[in-house]
Formats: C-alpha cells, sequence, structure tokens
C-alpha cells in the first residue's frame, strides 16, 4: 500500500509513467513567434498562442519556427 493514498501501488497510483503530451501532434509544425524566445516565450500555431522555448538563438517576434519537440505542455522550437 502506497502512504496516504488508500491505494495498493498497481490500482493507479502514480507509477513514474509520463503521460503523454496534449501537444505532441505539433511536432513537425512550423508557426510564428508571438515574442521573442530568449529562450522562453510565446509562439502562434493555427491561430493558438502557445508556450515554446528555442533551441539555440534568440528567435524575434515575427520569425517563422519548427516546433522539434514537446517537454511537457511547453513546445521546442527552432528557427524555420
Amino acid at each position: 500500500m502506497l502512504f496516504g493514498t488508500g491505494k495498493q501501488e498497481d490500482e493507479g497510483a502514480a507509477s513514474g509513467a509520463a503521460e503523454p503530451s496534449e501537444h505532441a501532434e505539433l511536432v513537425g509544425t512550423k508557426g510564428t513567434a508571438a515574442t521573442t524566445l530568449r529562450p522562453s516565450g510565446f509562439v502562434v500555431i493555427d491561430g493558438k498562442r502557445l508556450a515554446a522555448t528555442s533551441e539555440g538563438d534568440f528567435i524575434h517576434s515575427g520569425e517563422a519556427v519548427d516546433v522539434i519537440a514537446v517537454k511537457g505542455n511547453e513546445l521546442v522550437v527552432t528557427k524555420a
């Protein structure tokens, strides 16, 4: 039994397995930087403003970006 949960370990208590990100389908898509990413900021993809972090250089507002990965609920982008 896991302390404080009232559940056995195999009854749905936290197993340490990562849940798939709700943005995983965006990997490989293109968007536009809504703010300067230094390295964090916001991008717009399909009309949605989403949190993102650039991998590498600063990306200026208005520049095109490619989504290369998702970490948690944040996109990882590079200059397109």
